[in-house]
């Protein structure tokens, strides 16, 4: 895989499915991964190098060869770690979510957007507009 990795690598990697059980089958669940990996991208020392892939944003790590995602010595290039993903997995295997509420009109079940302005919530379908403390 080499030093570039998607969302979707790390979401669908079997030690995060497994911390975060509860979210996998939501609907945006790789999606609340991908805003992880955007929250965390300084810890993680990556950053995003392509958004809206069929397998999400691609990623890959910052700066030198030897930071985050630094690769195995070995002598048979076969046996190299191509896998950068292992340092974003170990940082999201433990379950940091206790609640997720997803924002969606009562109304219609379209999405809900902030608008700064009028602090309020609109419904980006039939247009209702909802005040959320």
């Amino acid at each position: 895989m080499g030093d570039v990795f998607t969302t979707k690598d790390v979401s669908e990697d079997p030690r995060v499915m497994n911390a975060h059980r509860k979210l996998v089958k939501h609907s945006h669940y790789h999606a609340f991964v991908g805003g992880a990996l955007s929250d965390h991208r300084r810890e993680l020392g990556i950053d995003e190098i392509q958004k809206r892939t069929p397998r999400g944003s691609r990623w890959g790590k910052k700066g030198s060869p030897f930071g985050l995602f630094q690769r195995k010595q070995e002598t048979h290039p076969e046996a190299v770690d191509h896998v950068p993903v292992r340092k974003v997995v170990e940082h999201f295997q433990e379950p940091k979510f206790e609640k997720i509420v997803s924002m969606v009109c009562p109304a219609c079940g379209g999405n809900l957007k902030h608008e700064p302005a009028t602090k309020r919530y609109v419904c980006s379908h039939c247009r209702n507009e909802y005040v959320i403390s």
